[in-house]
């Protein structure tokens, strides 16, 4: 395939956020409402789908998501305490590689619009475009393709000659509803079972042979 655009996801895929944080702010806001949680949960609730994240906060905390959990949650997820314990992996000299290549990147990403900018800022890379698949801001979450294919409009490419970047299994499923050719880049940071992808690599080094 003649590739012309890379897209990425962003958190886990370009930058890395430490366990500990997880385990601290979910802790902490669990601590506020006296719940006590496995780490497995807080994993699986930090890796997994929008759609499991609600199920678990329902379902296994017990709680409102939107009057108790956030509300509390947002509390303890201070930016400057985020920043410390984030930072960018040891591969992503490879966007350099590919503006140099004359090649376009984006990102697509769920992520609040502060941890967006917050990481893009430790990135220091210009992305042809950022979209942030969320029903506030008017784009739907992933799995839907609608934020992958507003990207590559936004690019000026298609489905053909893109390629989607991204670290679990609804990025991958958002690929192939979008009918894009999906990369998994396994971090090994959760363990998703089987992942369907058309191809799987563990660093972003591993894109040169497809520029």
């Amino acid at each position: 395939m003649s590739v012309k655009s890379f897209i990425f996801d962003l958190d886990g895929t370009l930058v890395h956020t430490t366990p500990e944080y997880r385990y601290m702010v979910v802790g902490n806001t669990l601590e506020t409402f006296n719940i006590k949680s496995t780490k497995k949960d807080i994993d699986d609730f930090w890796f997994l789908s929008e759609k499991d994240r609600i199920k678990i906060i329902k379902d296994i905390w017990k709680l409102d998501p939107e009057e108790q959990f956030w509300p509390a949650f947002r509390e303890y997820d201070a930016l400057d305490l985020r920043k410390k314990h984030t930072w960018v992996y040891d591969d992503v000299g490879i966007l350099s590689l590919l503006n140099k290549n004359g090649l376009r990147t984006g990102i697509v990403t769920s992520a609040p619009t502060h941890i967006i900018k917050l990481e893009l800022s430790l990135l220091d890379h210009e992305f042809g475009s950022v979209v942030r698949a969320k029903l506030a801001d008017g784009v739907k979450q992933k799995p839907d393709p609608e934020g992958l294919i507003k990207c590559m409009d936004d690019l000026g490419v298609n489905s053909s000659n893109t390629l989607y970047i991204g670290n679990s299994k609804e990025d991958m499923e958002m690929a192939r509803n979008a009918q894009v050719y999906g990369v998994f880049v396994e971090r090994r940071e959760y363990d998703f079972g089987e992942i369907e992808a058309d191809l799987t690599i563990t660093s972003l080094e591993a894109l040169r042979e497809l520029i």
